[in-house]
């Protein structure tokens, strides 16, 4: 069983940019006139390699399934590069889409502000921090999968909530703008909200945990955003450890109710799960044909599909 994959909540999908004054201040960069992608080099590259390797994915299942989140493949065979590599694949174009128009909404400026070493750190860390609290969570579940930057993006937002507390996010179709602080306590409430009642096919704890990484590095290269922002950081972070607490020594809480056997929940946008599936029955025939008639008896087919799934 592939337990419910690491997709984009979009709950932000369509914010705005920052709305800081800072942002759109005159500047000697601009009277330079220096070029979008020399002002924030990274946010682009991250954006175009997270195009070419989801690319990459569209075309090759098998692609997707060497390089996405599985906590059998990085606890049992040490693949510890998918903690990375699957951040840069995604399910279909909408979910790459969201991600990254909502990472071009945040980190182009927080790059721009705060410079690419500190915007490097917030993004792999995030991406990195999103993936460990699933693999918390979810370390009984062998088969449970996922791929996404999302936690990655989560964590980029949340950085931008502690250095521009004055901006508002605009969020589709809501008319108006929320507060930053609004948004952060929300998104956290809903992110735990999503983490026990699993009633949907978000990875919420993927973006939880990128939210929270993304706000510590923040707070560990600028210490004064901490006094800032003291009461909102504070409430978030006091919050979530006392949640993360409670669910990792009570995991069964997860499910809403000890009595009620857990069920499944396949994220739809993952639909490499399904290809999985059906691979593996695939290798199970071929495996079996050897069994009974030996190598000899395979076709070309079969030969070259038993060489790529060894």
């Amino acid at each position: 069983m592939i337990a419910r994959g690491f997709c984009f909540g979009l709950i932000f999908l369509n914010c705005d940019r920052l709305s800081s004054p800072i942002i759109f201040f005159e500047s000697s960069q601009k009277e330079n006139k220096m070029s979008l992608f020399s002002n924030s080099p990274l946010t682009y590259i991250i954006i175009l390699a997270n195009l070419y390797f989801s690319y990459q994915g569209f075309k090759d299942s098998i692609y997707v399934d060497k390089n996405a989140f599985r906590i059998g493949s990085i606890l049992k065979n040490k693949e510890y590069k998918r903690l990375i590599s699957s951040g840069f694949i995604h399910a279909n174009w909408s979910h790459l889409l969201f991600n990254m128009f909502s990472l071009y909404s945040f980190g182009e400026s927080l790059e721009l502000m705060y410079g690419s070493l500190f915007f490097s750190f917030v993004y792999f860390a995030s991406l990195v921090g999103g993936n460990l609290l699933s693999l918390l969570i979810h370390r009984k579940d062998s088969s449970y999968g996922a791929i996404g930057a999302s936690g990655a993006v989560s964590g980029v937002i949340f950085a931008s909530v502690v250095l521009f507390p004055e901006m508002e996010i605009q969020i589709f179709p809501i008319p108006m703008g929320i507060p930053s602080w609004a948004f952060a306590i929300l998104y956290t409430l809903y992110s735990m909200y999503g983490m026990r009642a699993q009633n949907d096919n978000t990875g919420h704890d993927a973006h939880l945990g990128g939210a929270i990484i993304g706000m510590l590095v923040c707070i560990g290269f600028h210490p004064a955003a901490l006094m800032a922002n003291l009461l909102l950081i504070s409430s978030i972070l006091i919050s979530t450890c006392i949640f993360l607490f409670i669910v990792t020594q009570k995991p069964h809480l997860l499910n809403g109710s000890p009595s009620v056997p857990k069920k499944p929940i396949i994220n739809p946008d993952d639909h490499y799960n399904q290809i999985r599936a059906e691979k593996q029955k695939e290798l199970d025939r071929i495996l079996d044909k050897i069994n009974n008639e030996g190598m000899e008896s395979l076709n070309e087919y079969e030969k070259r599909f038993l060489s790529m799934n060894k």
